[in-house]
């Protein structure tokens, strides 16, 4: 396994490549959130930023347009592919973050697809079944896989809809924390059920919801839920040997990077 470090995109895009490799990072995922820079010439710019550095792009992280609210109740209504309203628009979006990856040389897309209703004879649910098989079966003509970063569905939800597209290029981007944030799982357990579909993983960590709240808070890695020890056997058991990327959010520049080394520092001592 390798420690990696999620960077954003952006006009600093490589001021920011520089600083993770001052800080000893050699590789990691890329974000983008802005659907007008999936062009030649942002993916050449990436490109040189990235050969200068000796930095490799492991997977490209892809947002999309329009409304987004992590917090309830309208993370029902703003977030990923759910939103009947928004689906052909982001579905376009996220086949267009596809062919930048492709550009890029990236096989692997990540995404949230959004808070997955349970019930899979809804229309809802069957809407999202259909878009996610149109992304897919497009992603796998080109060797490509798209991924879900875990955190808005239940564990049993995302294997379920993954399983009624029928397709093999589908599959888990774990972040433990996500899932512990909004209360969903118990990260090691998740990971357990998850094995068969695991592809990468998001290192954040996280401290559960308070009784009767209904959001959790982010905390520096070590120093909330996720037990990163347990989940690190569990990586080792089943043969995991890929990158473990480190997403630090919502904290100012000195403390990013003060947590993102002592981050590095302890997943590295676990691997």
């Amino acid at each position: 396994m390798r420690i990696g470090i999620l960077v954003p995109w952006g006009a600093d895009f490589e001021e920011k490549v520089k600083k993770v490799r001052s800080l000893g990072f050699v590789s990691g995922q890329v974000s983008m959130w802005d659907m007008a820079a999936y062009n030649e010439a942002n993916a050449a710019k990436m490109k040189a930023v990235c050969e200068a550095n000796n930095f490799e792009i492991t997977s490209l992280w892809c947002g999309w347009s329009g409304p987004v609210d992590w917090y309830y109740p309208n993370m029902y209504t703003t977030l990923g592919l759910v939103p009947a309203w928004l689906r052909n628009q982001r579905m376009r979006e996220l086949m267009d973050g596809a062919a930048f990856g492709r550009l890029l040389g990236v096989k692997d897309i990540v995404t949230h697809i959004g808070y997955i209703p349970d019930n899979p004879f809804t229309e809802d649910y069957q809407g999202i079944a259909n878009a996610l098989k149109t992304i897919g079966t497009e992603l796998k003509k080109h060797g490509q896989r798209l991924l879900f970063e875990t955190g808005e569905e239940l564990p049993v939800t995302l294997v379920q809809m993954m399983k009624s597209t029928g397709l093999d290029n589908l599959g888990v981007n774990l972040d433990p924390a996500n899932l512990i944030l909004s209360g969903r799982a118990n990260a090691v357990e998740a990971l357990t059920y998850f094995a068969p579909y695991f592809m990468s993983m998001h290192a954040k960590d996280a401290l559960r919801p308070e009784p009767g709240k209904l959001h959790g808070e982010e905390v520096p890695i070590g120093q909330g839920h996720a037990n990163f020890p347990a989940l690190f056997d569990i990586l080792k058991t089943i043969g995991y040997d890929g990158e473990i990327t480190i997403e630090r959010e919502g904290v100012g520049d000195d403390v990013w990077e003060k947590d993102i080394a002592a981050a590095k520092a302890y997943l590295e001592a676990l691997i």
